[in-house]
């Protein structure tokens, strides 16, 4: 109920927790059939018209590392 300002340490710290618990407690290293998938369906990344190419690139490549499925990009509109 009351405004707290944090530092750009504790945000980014705060992220990374969170995205860290998410993944380990939603990682999928196997199908239903055995077949090793490494993926995690538990996050979602939306992208901005506002990224260029490699900063687009630098995000899917470091999202299909943690095993992100799940990505969209609002580029086309």
């Amino acid at each position: 109920n009351e405004w707290v300002e944090k530092d750009w340490d504790w945000v980014n710290e705060r992220i990374a927790r969170r995205v860290k618990d998410t993944r380990d407690q939603n990682f999928i290293r196997f199908n239903d059939r055995g077949q090793e998938v490494n993926r995690c369906e538990a996050i979602f990344q939306a992208g901005t018209s506002q990224m260029d190419n490699e900063e687009c690139t630098v995000s899917h490549q470091m999202l299909r590392g943690l095993g992100v499925v799940h990505m969209d990009h609002q580029a086309r509109i």
